[in-house]
């Protein structure tokens, strides 16, 4: 018999043993890992009938698809370019749709397993941090790649972890934290920013607080917004100010990439209303000079700025994952907010009605969803192997998120419904 529920396991156990090897060495664990769960569903689908239990999955596939055929018609870029962004696209979304059908369930043995695996992970590119980047690159090609595998091990790590009462022991949390601090060695502004929010779910984060706000919580959200602020300005600053100037410069903005890709496209959004420019258009590696440099550079004259000419020694074009978000125009943008939103309301009820059990669970869930936003600022995790398992662990979650929902809709029924009179208590009325 076909154990759908362990196969997906051993396939998210797969891209977890490769996140480090995935940089460099089997860059396509990504598309495997991806390509093993669709089949997975696919062969569930056709076999067992289960058509409804995919239809996140298959919502999916339908929208992409007509992403790509709208796509076709639009003199963007060639058919086969289209179809390499499709499969970009689809792959990390896609996984998580699928484990949230699959709902599967780890076993001890499991958790064994996924705990070796992420603290190897963890122990190995914090040793190499500390031996300095040279090291670093030697395994991960940047530091940048470094932070977000340890981010992503932790997760799993702590997920493994917690006991049938919703209890971490404090050994994990020491070790996790110990990680994530020399993570910051990779000296990334969105890494620091995100322990910033780490830190505050771990240590002051209390439920309710939004339920029972208070100027005290006010004032501490404005320490942490102002922390995350502070210590990722001068990144900020250098991509998408001031650059390399010593004085402020309204021209010297055009002269980076970064910047000239957010600016187009938000000019995308407004000029190719509402669906944007098509798969393969802007912003993605299928636009750049690597596979088929896209008409759209040109349309918009930034063809002639370092790192987006397709002459460039290196280029910047796939530099953030916000700015591709313009190929698929306004529609798409809404979609892509309409999904976090949708994600995160499976996580408020661990936090609202069952957090003496769920609490881990709602602050990995959370913390999976500002890591990936973050990242999205400036590099294009979501749509690699990290990103890819970040989203598999979300679904995950989600996917307990909907079995407590479901619960307690049931459980505030039963409490709606009006008692049943017998006719003793009628008479003693």
């Amino acid at each position: 018999m076909l154990r759908v529920d362990r196969l997906s396991i051993y396939i998210v156990m797969f891209g977890l043993i490769f996140l480090i090897p995935s940089v460099y060495m089997f860059d396509k664990t990504d598309e495997l890992t991806a390509c093993m769960l669709i089949a997975l569903a696919g062969i569930d689908m056709i076999s067992n009938g289960n058509f409804r239990k995919y239809k996140g999955f298959l919502w999916l596939v339908a929208i992409l698809t007509a992403y790509g055929i709208y796509s076709l018609y639009l003199p963007y870029n060639k058919p086969e370019y289209i179809l390499v962004d499709w499969l970009i696209q689809i792959k990390s979304f896609a996984c998580f749709f699928i484990l949230f059908a699959i709902n599967p369930q780890f076993t001890e043995r499991d958790k064994h397993w996924i705990k070796n695996i992420c603290a190897f992970n963890m122990i190995v590119l914090c040793a190499a941090l500390c031996c300095g980047w040279d090291v670093t690159m030697l395994l991960v090609f940047h530091p940048a790649y470094a932070g977000t595998i340890i981010f992503t091990s932790a997760c799993f790590y702590v997920y493994v972890s917690i006991d049938e009462e919703g209890r971490v022991p404090r050994k994990v949390i020491r070790n996790v934290v110990m990680a994530l601090v020399v993570g910051c060695l990779c000296l990334k502004a969105k890494y620091f920013g995100m322990m910033v929010l780490v830190a505050y779910f771990i240590f002051l984060y209390k439920p309710g607080v939004m339920r029972n706000f208070s100027p005290v919580h006010l004032f501490t959200i404005l320490i942490i917004c102002s922390g995350v602020l502070a210590v990722s300005w001068n990144k900020i600053n250098y991509y998408y100010i001031q650059g390399e100037a010593e004085s402020f410069d309204p021209e010297a903005i055009y002269s980076y990439a970064r910047p000239v890709m957010f600016m187009t496209g938000g000019l995308i959004l407004v000029d190719h209303f509402p669906f944007g420019t098509g798969l393969a258009s802007f912003g993605t590696a299928a636009s750049q000079p690597g596979f088929n440099y896209s008409n759209v550079y040109y349309e918009y004259g930034i063809d002639k700025v370092h790192g987006i000419n397709p002459n460039s020694e290196e280029s910047f074009i796939c530099d953030a994952f916000f700015p591709e978000l313009a190929q698929f125009g306004v529609v798409g943008l809404i979609l892509f907010i309409v999904f976090w939103v949708w994600a995160y309301s499976f996580l408020r009820p661990m936090a609202r009605y069952y957090i003496k059990q769920y609490r881990p669970q709602f602050i990995i869930g959370s913390c999976i969803i500002i890591f990936l936003l973050l990242e999205s600022t400036a590099a294009t995790t979501i749509v690699h192997t990290v990103g890819l398992e970040c989203l598999s662990l979300l679904g995950i979650i989600c996917a307990t998120g909907r079995t407590l929902k479901n619960r307690h809709t049931i459980e505030e029924s039963k409490e709606l419904q009006p008692q049943s009179t017998t006719p003793k208590q009628l008479y003693k009325i």
